[in-house]
């Protein structure tokens, strides 16, 4: 696993992980919203990638910058 791929749990990182994947199971739609560089993206692509595998999800990816 390359370093860029690794993802360290927080008590943050956790919770939000946990929220995205309960409302994506119930079909809801989910916004992450913070300051940049806080680790939204990182959350929710790592969180996708383990529904991918687990759950026979699909994500597809649109990457947005300011």
């Amino acid at each position: 696993m390359s370093y860029f791929d690794l993802m360290v749990p927080t008590t943050d990182t956790t919770k939000y992980a946990y929220c995205l994947e309960v409302l994506l199971k119930i079909s809801k739609p989910t916004f992450f919203t913070g300051g940049s560089g806080t680790g939204k993206s990182a959350v929710i692509a790592n969180k996708l990638t383990l529904m991918k595998e687990k759950d026979n999800f699909v994500p597809i990816n649109i990457n947005m910058s300011a």
